[in-house]
């Protein structure tokens, strides 16, 4: 809450959202497969293609998310003329 108003124009919840996404979504994607390999609906390398094939498609997804969530156009100032050595300084003094 301390740093709500300094992050607001990073927009922290999207980011965390994203990373949340590929970490928790595969974890449990894996576990689910794995459960069907012990109750033998899949045998392990079919499991594995499976969980390598599903991935594959989620970067997809996940990227696309995350060309939205970490834009650079949070760090551009178009109000003055582009000087990446501000837009750096933004970044680490907030």
């Amino acid at each position: 809450m301390g740093f709500e108003e300094k992050l607001h124009y990073f927009r922290p919840f999207s980011k965390f959202v994203c990373i949340k996404f590929v970490i928790f979504f595969s974890f449990w994607q894996f576990c689910f497969l794995i459960l069907l390999t012990k109750f033998d609906v899949f045998s392990h390398q079919t499991a594995s293609f499976i969980q390598d094939m599903l991935i594959c498609l989620e970067m997809v997804v996940a990227a696309i998310a995350h060309s939205f969530a970490f834009s650079y156009k949070d760090f551009v100032d178009y109000s003055k003329a582009q000087n990446p050595i501000r837009n750096l300084g933004k970044v680490l003094i907030c």
